[in-house]
């Protein structure tokens, strides 16, 4: 377990990785003004990592290097 800090959040984001998912999801419903899936079939085509277009798959390459940024950022 990580030591959490003072107001109870933990120390960093790869510690709690169920909270940087909240983060995600509530950043592309209420900033983005994506979609609030009020029925399956509003959702059956959407992506949970996505580009600009959010009904189409991102390439390898591009998953690649977003988690090479990300592990050289942690680093």
């Amino acid at each position: 377990m990580t030591k959490r800090t003072h107001t109870g959040s933990y120390n960093t984001v790869v510690s709690c990785e169920t909270k940087m998912l909240i983060y995600v999801q509530s950043v592309r419903f209420h900033i983005d003004l994506d979609h609030f899936l009020k029925s399956s079939r509003e959702w059956y085509d959407i992506k949970f990592l996505r580009g600009k277009n959010r009904t189409k798959s991102i390439s390898y390459e591009a998953h690649k290097t977003a988690y090479e940024a990300v592990l050289v950022a942690l680093v």
